[in-house]
């Protein structure tokens, strides 16, 4: 099946003055090139329609199509803005340039035709839904991309877009419509002065410096394809996290992560027991995956697979968190670890029982102001065999009576490690002095006051760690 061409004589005879950039030279250079090729006899050349109303109305307002009309002249020129203006065969060629692009797809949909090609002119991709502007008048890309969707029901369209300049009309036309995506590579800092950040997932900008060269121009479309799954593994690890965190009686909870790149290691949890049979106990967890970025949040993926999978099979915390070690010790490389803090906490009466698996002291706050700490009762998970575990030192559980007025607070090494500009670290001693003076307030103020406090005391300085915490506290 041959590659259809999609031209007309008007789209030569369209011109806006002499020396103009946007020239009818253009389009005689590519049909001179086709045919001393030979490549024209080859093609299925065929006439570029008008476009309806109809068809120009799935982008352009009303008044955008009427101002084009009512612009065209007889004779000399009409300047639709100090770039862009029309002579007396530029509504024809604009009606023209937007009917090859929609012909083009009714042919291609119909398999008519492999695929086309449109040799047309005046260009399109800078004329914004409600104006011209750029030497294009009517957005030729834009309509086709509608007409496919509106007239052959397609759920998707891609359109790719590669120009000294960016496309902006076609980004205006389709920043809301996650039907169309566009990818578009342009020079930058250059007319139109913008389209560096698109702010959505379905515009794809990738701006180049001048004299980007072939591989430049690859390197800079692979290094965006990498910052676009790095956002869908940010976006998938976010959803690891719970939606919301159980409602337990007399206990107030509030938590919130951090990472300090686009995907993170740290982890925080909140699980009924439901072996337990009953709501008001809970397994609380705060893990910190060595390392960071993304290969961090697999590894914090497979912890909170692996936990979530023995939850309620296992009679005791330190029976849990050993069979924990040994399946991650089993599937994860030597150089990577995790440390967690589990918590068992039982509402009402107000029994905690916690295993410390290598991870940072976490603060206990009585209701009188004094700091207790939560250290370490065994090794990170992962980084020895069970059987050394077990030799060396065993996993061991600890107790404490969490009375009415009581806080805890769980969190990573990002809270404590946190440094300031001279590199002086926010330490454990700060973060008790910082707490207990607030620790009337709710949980969920008292986790956005910490935040707000690590990010005063770092200044200037970089997040270099991922920072987590969670507040827990006893009401009554």
């Amino acid at each position: 099946m041959a590659t259809a061409i999609y031209t007309h004589p008007d789209c030569t005879l369209h011109e806006m003055g002499e020396g103009h950039p946007e020239s009818p030279m253009r389009l005689k250079a590519i049909l001179a090139a086709l045919e001393s090729s030979g490549l024209a006899s080859k093609l299925s050349m065929r006439e570029a329609p008008e476009a309806r109303r109809e068809h120009l109305e799935r982008v352009h307002d009303a008044q955008h199509v009427d101002l084009i009309f009512e612009s065209a002249p007889e004779r000399g020129y009409a300047y639709l803005d100090p770039d862009t203006s029309m002579n007396a065969k530029s509504l024809s060629a604009a009606l023209r340039a937007a009917g090859a692009v929609v012909s083009a797809t009714d042919a291609v949909m119909a398999g008519d035709a492999s695929n086309a090609f449109c040799a047309v002119r005046p260009p399109g991709h800078h004329a914004t839904p409600t104006r011209p502007m750029g030497f294009c008048i009517f957005n030729n890309v834009a309509i086709g991309a509608m007409h496919a969707i509106e007239q052959h029901g397609l759920e998707r369209v891609a359109v790719l877009d590669f120009d000294v300049h960016h496309g902006n009309g076609t980004e205006d036309a389709f920043h809301e419509d996650p039907r169309v995506m566009l990818c578009s590579t342009f020079q930058h800092p250059y007319y139109p002065y913008c389209g560096a950040d698109s702010g959505n997932e379905h515009i794809i900008n990738v701006p180049l410096p001048a004299m980007t060269d072939g591989r430049g121009f690859r390197e800079a479309v692979e290094r965006k394809k990498v910052e676009q799954e790095l956002e869908l593994a940010a976006t998938i690890q976010q959803n690891l996290f719970p939606a919301k965190l159980p409602k337990l009686t007399n206990i107030d909870l509030a938590a919130r992560n951090r990472p300090a790149r686009q995907c993170g290691g740290d982890y925080y949890d909140a699980l009924t027991l439901d072996h337990i049979k009953t709501a008001d106990r809970h397994l609380i967890c705060v893990a910190d995956v060595s390392g960071k970025g993304l290969p961090a949040s697999l590894l914090m993926s497979n912890m909170q697979a692996t936990l979530r999978a023995l939850l309620g099979r296992l009679p005791s915390l330190t029976e849990l968190v050993t069979h924990t070690n040994s399946l991650l010790y089993a599937t994860t490389p030597s150089n990577k670890y995790v440390t967690a803090i589990l918590l068992e906490l039982e509402a009402d009466p107000g029994q905690c029982r916690y295993v410390n698996a290598g991870h940072t002291d976490c603060l206990l706050l009585r209701a009188n102001g004094a700091a207790e700490w939560l250290k370490s009762t065994g090794t990170p998970l992962g980084l020895m065999s069970p059987d050394i575990v077990e030799l060396m030192q065993p996993y061991e559980e600890r107790g404490f009576e969490f009375c009415p007025g009581d806080l805890v607070a769980l969190f990573s090494d990002g809270v404590t490690e946190a440094q300031d500009e001279h590199e002086n670290e926010f330490g454990e001693e700060r973060t008790a002095s910082f707490i207990r003076p607030i620790a009337h307030e709710q949980a969920e103020v008292i986790v956005e006051r910490v935040f707000n406090e690590l990010d005063r005391f770092a200044g200037a300085a970089p997040q270099y760690d991922d920072i987590t915490l969670m507040v827990i506290k006893k009401l009554a």
